[in-house]
């Protein structure tokens, strides 16, 4: 699972250059503080429940999120020639959407309606959270969530090996050749499937993709947030670029391993 993970959150970063929710239908707000294990977000708490004071920006406007990455899309019914394999779990008169994944790894990932949510006044947030560590009131391991971007309905399909394939149900009332989550009344239910490492779909509102910040507490470098995101190449070595050396020590930061993300700062990594 562990590989599956690692190539889904990768593509996540490189589609979006955000961290995908994992598990997907998690929930997960701006401010939660959590830890990132090899299988799951745990949360520990919130900036609420530490005292900090911490504003929210006014979401962003809704957008629709739509990658298919190494995965071919198609329609089919239970009528369909050549699915007779679909027949007794596609109910007759449905259409389904049928994904064929060409190697492990990839995905499909689909939200409708997704607003952007963050925190805002990121130095202010900083220096409470880096008092609370100074104090021994914060963990190195906590990781606070700056950023969410939640929508719905969400299909969220990964494939575990060469050859998975699935199908979702998108109901009697779709239409075949055209896709609109907005649209479709169907269960979205997945069947007819094979091969996959994690499914996930709702018609409800859930969070897909986030960012998050952790104290890092360097041998050399001063004690500071990094943020997980798109990024200057001198943070991957701890200084900060030249032309913001007064600046909050906010930059961004890439981890390449999965391990990096889902082992606490300072500790020590295996393969």
């Amino acid at each position: 699972m562990h590989s599956v993970l690692r190539s889904y959150w990768n593509g996540s970063l490189g589609r979006f250059n955000r961290f995908p929710v994992w598990l997907p239908g998690n929930r997960m707000s701006v401010g939660d503080i959590g830890v990132l294990a090899p299988d799951d977000w745990y949360k520990a708490t919130d900036l609420t429940r530490l005292g900090v004071a911490a504003e929210h920006d006014a979401p962003g406007a809704a957008s629709d999120y739509d990658h298919s990455d190494g995965a071919t899309l198609s329609f089919v019914t239970a009528a369909s020639v050549g699915e007779a394999a679909h027949a007794g779990w596609l109910p007759s008169g449905h259409v389904g959407l049928r994904l064929e994944f060409r190697r492990g790894g990839s995905f499909v990932l689909k939200a409708k309606a997704v607003r952007v949510s963050r925190l805002a006044d990121l130095a202010g947030v900083e220096a409470q959270v880096l008092a609370l560590y100074r104090r021994g009131k914060w963990r190195r391991e906590w990781v606070l969530v700056t950023e969410v971007a939640a929508g719905g309905p969400v299909i969220v399909v990964v494939a575990k090996e060469s050859g998975a394939h699935a199908v979702v149900n998108l109901g009697a009332d779709a239409v075949v050749g055209e896709f609109d989550l907005g649209r479709v009344r169907g269960s979205l239910d997945i069947g007819a499937e094979s091969g996959l490492g994690a499914r996930f779909t709702t018609r409800e509102r859930s969070a897909v993709l986030w960012r998050g910040m952790y104290v890092s507490d360097g041998l050399i470098s001063s004690v500071r947030l990094k943020q997980r995101g798109e990024t200057e190449p001198a943070a991957r070595w701890g200084r900060r670029p030249p032309h913001e050396l007064d600046s909050p020590a906010l930059y961004l930061t890439e981890p390449t391993e999965l391990s990096e993300i889902l082992t606490a700062p300072g500790e020590a990594t295996t393969d």
